[in-house]
């Protein structure tokens, strides 16, 4: 990292100020040196990066660019000697014989390239092919496509001409002579300038050539057409020219305003899946603004490409990170590439990189829905194909090779580890001993492998969802407050298996209610309430981790999707058992997969329900029942090990 150097276990910033902030310190010294007091090395090198940015804003400012005043000064000294130029030049067509009407065309074009330049600048080059700005702007602008070549070469004469040392040269010599400051900024702000000169003068010269007034009223219209300035600086889609109403340009700045509008009127998605949906257009918002693009109407296919390649330069478990979730797309890549580094130097496994293609194509449509909710708001949209970028999917036989599904012989040894077994202590649950602890470890692997739940149901239960019922007891699955459902057919009651009620959740149940606790599993939140805590994600960390870690060391199978396995191996033993795919599709809470088992059907009884759940191969047979012991922190309502001390 620039400017960043490390002293024993502290970091320094050290850098080389401009002299005119110099200036303004106390020591007026242009050698700058600031301690960055943080341990974690990926917040110090995000801090570097910040003051490295607000080091180059400084130099940038030194140069001084121009303000309004200066520009139009600019502006009119060039148009001046455009003007001079011109006169000279029609002189000379008409000493040649050249006709006024060719000439006007010629200025056309030649006026065009001067704004595209003027418009986009010097250093970006347009391909002028798919969902290009400058491809747009002549659209819009009403230029025939038999005149783009010849724009287009001009336009990349003039670009290569402007970007020589000679055209900028000239620039500074204009800057001079108007007693203007010559700078890196100011020699950008004056090239624009000068190129905005060049194409209003160019685009007008009509009256130049009164002659004209003498063609046939078509021919007149037709040069009209070519020679017209279009209304707005701002390129525009071509499909725009054919709609009748006026459509809007969306600034990269206001996306995040428009995001947060689409995803209120989503009532249909969960949370989890809004916040992805977040992150998504985050993303391609950052991407748009790396690119250089500052409205939606200047995205082009390429933007699209460096959107999808994003996605293979990150951790692929990046969302497993609250801290990680935080970051914006150019830090998380430099945090994948601190960690891969970090690995390499210390010889270690290096850290999954890339987004699996499901999750890439869920990103994907999450924008082109966006995309299609800002079109049908009246925004510009170009064209895009999202085709070729996104991963193909997986086909039947293919996506069931790859997703394990194990059956009861391979689930039994998950439920001979310490968390049932035996555990050493509250603080050492994956440690061999004599204690059993009752909670979210002990209870929520059973429920998902013979319930066939998701993590987020059953985790994020109430102490009210666990009913009793003619015959047994039962669960209630239903949003709350601090959960939503993925889909209606989610919400459902469920029958326990006879194993689950044996293992003494019913009496678990009553004490955590006496603890005034109003969730079934109280540890997997913090103590005090924090907005859109996510008690499945917890959950996770707490379990899947630790529990592969020590199947591991036992020289046993661990899934790679851990939780998901158990799932599917309930759908899995269910289906070998003959259970109508209908049942287990209500039991697992999946969507209908047809109009007549989704309208026309009523649910299973809870003792249809029951008696199919019951054949479901017991796996914690060699469990005995034992007295409720909840974890110290829950009965004291105190602090999770897991939460940050303040």
């Amino acid at each position: 990292m620039p400017n960043l150097t490390r002293r024993g276990r502290r970091h320094y910033w050290r850098a080389r100020i401009p002299r005119r902030a110099a200036a303004q310190t106390a020591a007026g010294r242009q050698h700058f040196t600031l301690p960055i007091r943080i341990s974690d090395l990926a917040a110090v090198e995000i801090i570097a990066l910040d003051l490295n940015r607000l080091l180059h804003a400084m130099r940038q400012d030194e140069t001084m660019t121009l303000n309004a005043e200066q520009m139009q000064t600019i502006f009119k000294a060039e148009i001046a000697d455009m003007e001079a130029r011109h006169a000279t030049l029609r002189l000379g067509a008409r000493h040649c014989g050249f006709g006024s009407e060719s000439e006007a065309l010629i200025d056309a074009e030649v006026g065009h390239a001067y704004k595209l330049i003027a418009l986009f600048g010097a250093h970006r080059r347009l391909t002028f092919e798919g969902p290009c700005p400058g491809l747009a702007y002549l659209q819009a602008s009403g230029v025939q496509p038999d005149r783009h070549p010849w724009i287009v070469s001009t336009y990349e004469a003039e670009r290569a001409c402007a970007l020589s040392s000679g055209g900028r040269e000239e620039t500074r010599a204009l800057l001079r002579s108007q007693n203007l400051p010559v700078g890196t900024m100011a020699l950008e702000a004056a090239q624009s300038a000068v190129m905005d000169a060049r194409a209003t003068q160019l685009l007008s010269t009509r009256s130049a050539y009164p002659d004209l007034a003498w063609f046939d009223g078509a021919d007149i219209d037709d040069a009209q057409k070519e020679t017209s300035v279009p209304t707005s600086d701002v390129p525009t889609h071509p499909a725009v020219e054919s709609q009748s109403d006026q459509r809007s340009d969306l600034e990269v700045a206001d996306m995040e305003e428009w995001v947060g509008r689409y995803l209120k009127g989503r009532k249909d998605i969960e949370d989890a899946t809004k916040r992805d949906i977040g992150v998504a257009v985050t993303f391609f918002a950052e991407t748009m603004t790396a690119e250089g693009l500052k409205r939606l109407s200047e995205v082009r296919q390429q933007t699209l490409g460096a959107f999808r390649n994003l996605f293979d330069e990150i951790l692929t478990n990046y969302g497993r990170s609250a801290r990680l979730r935080t970051l914006s797309a150019t830090e998380l890549r430099m945090e994948t590439r601190r960690q891969v580094r970090e690995a390499e130097e210390a010889g270690k496994p290096l850290p999954p990189v890339g987004l699996s293609g499901q999750t890439i194509r869920k990103h994907i449509g999450s924008i082109e829905q966006f995309l299609g909710y800002l079109e049908g708001q009246g925004f510009i949209v170009p064209p895009r194909n999202w085709k070729s970028l996104r991963p193909k999917k997986k086909k039947g036989r293919e996506a069931r090779a790859g997703s394990p599904k194990p059956g009861s012989d391979r689930v039994g040894p998950v439920f001979e580890l310490p968390p049932f077994t035996g555990c050493a202590s509250p603080g050492q649950l994956w440690s061999t001993g004599s204690r059993i602890f009752h909670g979210s470890l002990f209870y929520v692997p059973q429920m998902i492998y013979y319930l066939g739940v998701r993590r987020g149901e059953v985790c994020g239960l109430d102490v009210d969802d666990l009913v009793q019922w003619d015959g047994g007891l039962a669960i209630k699955i239903r949003p709350n407050a601090g959960r939503r459902l993925k889909n209606e057919n989610s919400i459902r009651i469920l029958p326990l298996h006879s194993e689950i009620a044996r293992l003494g959740i019913w009496s678990y149940a009553d004490a955590v209610r006496a603890t005034g606790s109003t969730k079934l599993f109280p540890e997997l939140y913090p103590a005090l309430p924090r907005p859109g805590f996510d008690p499945g994600d917890r959950f996770y960390k707490d379990f899947v981790g630790q529990a592969k870690a020590a199947l591991a060391n036992r020289n046993l199978e661990a899934w790679q999707r851990f939780i998901h396995a158990l799932r599917h191996g309930n759908a899995t033993a269910l289906k070998e058992l003959g259970v109508d795919q209908m049942l287990i599709d209500e039991i697992a809470g999946r969507a209908a997969s047809g109009e007549t088992a989704g309208r026309y059907t009523q649910r299973a009884s809870l003792q249809r329900l029951s008696a199919v759940i019951e054949r479901i191969p017991v796996v914690t047979g060699h469990l005995s029942p034992q007295p409720i012991s909840l974890l110290p922190w829950v009965t004291e309502k105190s602090k999770r090990p897991w939460e940050r001390s303040t």
